[in-house]
């Protein structure tokens, strides 16, 4: 659902003690280059409450699910079929374990605070 780990650095207190992710390179596209704002098919949505549901039984939170941070990747490279699709979240500065202090960042972007009412800094 997430694509692999590459590396996870805590940057000290010099950053507020935050912690940077490198997660390996998603083939594929964003839900946004790919779909727009057109209706997503039915198997996309599918994946993308899969992986919601296995996460909030896992206990974690990801506070950034927009089509940005979505990708969608053919399982098979010879076919086109929507039920092929393989449906992966990327972005995870806006994620973490329930009750565990995850914040939004310092600067959110002003199109996550308008469609979710986030402010900078509060928690997830």
């Amino acid at each position: 659902m997430a694509p692999p780990l590459i590396s996870y650095a805590p940057l000290g207190p010099g950053y507020k003690n935050m912690s940077m992710i490198v997660m390996d390179l998603v083939p594929g596209m964003s839900l946004w280059d790919r779909y727009a704002d057109n209706p997503l098919p039915e198997a996309v949505k599918t994946g993308v409450k899969d992986i919601l549901h296995v996460t909030e039984q896992e206990g974690y939170i990801y506070g950034d699910l927009r089509r940005r941070n979505v990708m969608v990747a053919h399982t098979n490279s010879a076919t086109t079929e929507v039920d092929n699709l393989r449906v992966q979240f990327i972005d995870f500065d806006c994620a973490g374990k329930v009750g565990s202090g995850v914040r939004y960042p310092a600067h959110l972007s002003d199109v996550v605070k308008i469609v979710s009412g986030a402010e900078d800094m509060t928690e997830i």
